[in-house]
C-alpha cells in the first residue's frame, strides 16, 4: 500500500520542518512542502496529495483561499489549517469554508497527530503503510515486536474497528479488563471507546488507577497502552485531601466570623466610618470564602470519574447560567445578554463541571467590566462544534498575558492588587475544556474588552 501523501504549507521554513519532521515522518506520511498558498495549489494538482496541513496567514494566497481553490477541483480532500491567532472569526472562517479541523499555534504535535489520521480515515486515503525505517537500526522482526510488547510492564491491547480485543499482552490479561470473546467489560475503557478518546484514566475494581492512551490504526482499530499510576494518584490524593481539610476547617471560623459582623449591625446605630469597616470585613469574608470554593474545585476535579457524563443540552445550560448572575450584573447596571439557539445538538459532557466552566466564564465577565458596561453570552453550532462566546466590555487583558491566561495561580498584569480570588478559575476552566475534548481562547484589547470562546464537540454516534 502506498504512503498516505501529506501537503504541508507554511511561508516560515521552520514550522515546515516540525511537522514534517515531527509530526508526519516518524508516523510513515510521505511528505510535500510549499512556502505558499501558490506554489502549494500547483503542488496539489501536479502531485495529488491525500491530504493538506497548511498556515492560515500567508503572503499571496492564504490558507482559506487555497482551501476553496482545492475543493473546487476536490471537494473531498480533507484540508486542516493552522494560525497564530486564536480567533474566533478565522475558526468560524475555517469551518464554514470545510476545512477538517483548525489548529491555533503552538499546537500539541500529538493532537495534530491524531487529527491527521481521523482526517484520512474519513476521507477513505491511504494511511502509513509501515513505520519508518531507521538503516542504523537492526531489522525487527515480527517476534521480536510481538515479544517487545508481551514483556512490556504497561498494558498492551489491540482493538479492532468493532472495539472487540484481538490480542493483549501478560500484563493486560492479568487486568481482566476483556470477556473471553474479546468483550471489554471494563466500564471506564468501554466509556473512552464509545466516546472516541485518545487518552483518559481507567480506575479497576481493586482501586488501582490506569493512565490509558489509544492510538488508532489505519484499518480502523486501535492499541490501548494502560501505565499503573496509582501511586502518583495516591500522592495527588493525599495532596488535594490535606488541601481540601484545611478548607473545610477554614469555613467554620469564618462562618462565626460573619456571624459576629451580622451582630454588630444588629446592635444599634453605626456611624459612617463603623460602616464602611463592616463592609469591608464582610467583603475580606467573602473573598476568602472564594478562595476555599476554589480549592474545593480543583479538588472536585481531581477526583472526578468518566461515569457521571451525560447527554447536555448546551443551550439549556447556557440560560440557566445566564440568568442565575443576572442580579449581579444588575447590580453594577451591566447589560447582560444571552443569544442561545434552542436547536443545538447535544454534547456528551459532566453537567456539573459544564456549568462551572460556564459559571466561571460569566462571572469573569461580569468582574472585570465597570458599572454600565456590557456583557454577552452567544451560543452556536458550527460543523461538528458548539462555540460558546462570552465578551465583555471590560478592563481587557495585554498581548504579553494572554499566552499565559490559563496557566495555574497566573494573574494579569492589570488586575494585580485590584481583584481577589486564588487565581485558579482560569485554570480549571482550561482543565474543564480540555477534559471534554474542546478548545478555549481569548481575544482581547487594554481597556477594550475581551471575548472567550469555547469550541467543544457535539455529540456523535458511535460508528
Amino acid at each position: 500500500m502506498a504512503l498516505a501523501k501529506v501537503l504541508v504549507v507554511d511561508d516560515v521554513a521552520h514550522m515546515r520542518e516540525v511537522v514534517a519532521d515531527y509530526v508526519l515522518r516518524p508516523n510513515g506520511y510521505a511528505v510535500l512542502m510549499a512556502e505558499n498558498g501558490e506554489q502549494a495549489l500547483e503542488i496539489a494538482q501536479r502531485d495529488r496529495p491525500d491530504l493538506i496541513i497548511s498556515d492560515i496567514k500567508m503572503p499571496g494566497l492564504s490558507g482559506l483561499d487555497l482551501l476553496r481553490a482545492v475543493h473546487r477541483d476536490r471537494p473531498g480532500l480533507p484540508v486542516i489549517l493552522i494560525t497564530a491567532e486564536g480567533s474566533e472569526v478565522i475558526a468560524q472562517q475555517a469551518l464554514r469554508a470545510g476545512a477538517a479541523d483548525y489548529f491555533i499555534k503552538p499546537f500539541d504535535p500529538d493532537e495534530l497527530l491524531q487529527s491527521v489520521e481521523r482526517a484520512l480515515r474519513r476521507s477513505g486515503a491511504a494511511a502509513p503503510a509501515s513505520a519508518p525505517s531507521f538503516p542504523q537500526a537492526p531489522a525487527l522482526t515480527p517476534e521480536t515486536c510481538l515479544h517487545v510488547l508481551t514483556v512490556m510492564d504497561d498494558a498492551v491491547l489491540l482493538l479492532d474497528h468493532t472495539d472487540r480485543v484481538i490480542w493483549q499482552n501478560t500484563v493486560a490479561a492479568a487486568l481482566n479488563l476483556a470477556s473471553e470473546t474479546g468483550a471489554v467489560t471494563s466500564p471506564d475503557l468501554a466509556a473512552l471507546l464509545a466516546r472516541r478518546l485518545d487518552r483518559g484514566e481507567i480506575v479497576l475494581d481493586d482501586g488501582r488507577s490506569l493512565e490509558a492512551h489509544l492510538t488508532l490504526l489505519h484499518d480502523g482499530g486501535r492499541v490501548a497502552v494502560l501505565r499503573d499510576v496509582s501511586v502518583l494518584k495516591r500522592l495527588e490524593l493525599a495532596k488535594s485531601d490535606f488541601v481540601a481539610s484545611i478548607a473545610h476547617n477554614l469555613r467554620t471560623p469564618l462562618t462565626t466570623i460573619l456571624g459576629y459582623i451580622g451582630l454588630l449591625e444588629r446592635a444599634g446605630p453605626l456611624n459612617a466610618a463603623q460602616a464602611e469597616h463592616i463592609r469591608r470585613a464582610r467583603a475580606a469574608v467573602d473573598e476568602m470564602s472564594s478562595m476555599l470554593d476554589e480549592l474545593l474545585n480543583l479538588k472536585q476535579l481531581e477526583s472526578g470519574h468518566t461515569a457521571q457524563y451525560a447527554v447536555v443540552d448546551i443551550s439549556q445550560l447556557v440560560t440557566q447560567v445566564v440568568e442565575a448572575f443576572r442580579p449581579q450584573a444588575a447590580a453594577k447596571s451591566i447589560s447582560l445578554t444571552n443569544a442561545a439557539a434552542s436547536d443545538l445538538p447535544p454534547v456528551f459532557g459532566h453537567p456539573t463541571r459544564l456549568r462551572h466552566m460556564l459559571s466561571n466564564l460569566v462571572e469573569n465577565a461580569i468582574k472585570y467590566t465597570p458599572n454600565n458596561g456590557a456583557v454577552s453570552v452567544v451560543t452556536y453550532a458550527q460543523g461538528e462544534f458548539i462555540l460558546v462566546q462570552i465578551s465583555d466590555s471590560g478592563i481587557g487583558i495585554t498581548p504579553a498575558d494572554q499566552p499565559y491566561l490559563f496557566d495555574e495561580l497566573f494573574r494579569p498584569e492589570a488586575v494585580h492588587g485590584t481583584y481577589g480570588g486564588l487565581r485558579l478559575g482560569l485554570f480549571l476552566v482550561k482543565r474543564i475544556v480540555d477534559e471534554h475534548n474542546g478548545r478555549i481562547w481569548v481575544e482581547s484589547r487594554l481597556h477594550e474588552g475581551s471575548r472567550f470562546t469555547v469550541m467543544l464537540p457535539v455529540m456523535r454516534a458511535k460508528t
